[in-house]
């Protein structure tokens, strides 16, 4: 099993920290870097879980357009 803790220190910065359960019961826990904002912290996570590319930022206004996008055509799943 794989955990990913996510805490805040006093600088205000962020550490990201994986602990794993091995088949012995025994935890090991791998920290990260300290990312200076909580986007940046989460955007790590998938690549801690074995993702081979890390998710791209999001543009100014792109969830706006997709909610627009998915209500023109009926909502999430559905097509024409």
């Amino acid at each position: 099993m794989k955990t990913v803790c996510i805490s805040e220190v006093g600088d205000g910065s962020y550490t990201v920290k994986l602990e794993t359960e091995d088949p012995t019961g025994a935890e090991t826990e791998t920290a990260g870097e300290p990312y200076p904002t909580l986007e940046e912290a989460l955007a790590a996570v998938p690549a801690m879980f074995g993702a081979t590319e890390p998710a791209a930022p999001e543009m100014e206004g792109e969830a706006e357009f997709v909610a627009g996008f998915k209500q023109a055509r009926g909502g999430e799943g559905q097509g024409y």
